[in-house]
């Protein structure tokens, strides 16, 4: 895992310097990491739980979306800003669900996808506003 996060870094880093992106590398992996391991837990810990079965599915299909969508911005700087909206509504739903029950572990999942949700459009904003300039440079 700490080699992917150093490759990852380095491409994103690129692709930053590159004006595809205007975000901070550092925090786009401390979120992303942040929301995996939380989705993770909150799928683990939520298999005891009959009441939080639910949430032990989402969680784990939302761990496996932001990994992916790390992936694709790290190594496709075109075809990422399609997994982009689609990490955004797991991260939404995910935290939606989670916050109907009541435990610490349910509490962290729902945060971290918030953030991740939050992050996720801003780099989406971000490529919207230079495809918007570029398109007013080209016309």
């Amino acid at each position: 895992m700490l080699i992917l996060i150093i490759v990852n870094k380095v491409v994103f880093k690129k692709l930053s310097e590159g004006g595809v992106m205007n975000v901070d590398i550092d925090e786009f992996l401390k979120v992303c990491i942040d929301c995996i391991i939380k989705c993770q837990q909150c799928s683990m810990f939520s298999l005891d739980r009959y009441e939080t079965e639910s949430c032990s599915r989402i969680s784990d299909e939302c761990a496996k979306i932001c990994s992916l969508t790390s992936y694709f911005i790290s190594h496709d700087k075109e075809n990422y800003l399609k997994l982009l909206p689609i990490c955004i509504s797991i991260c939404n739903l995910t935290s939606d669900e989670c916050e109907k029950f009541d435990y610490d572990f349910t509490d962290d999942c729902s945060i971290a996808c918030l953030k991740m949700a939050i992050f996720c459009r801003k780099i989406l904003s971000n490529n919207n506003d230079i495809q918007e300039n570029k398109s007013l440079i080209i016309n």
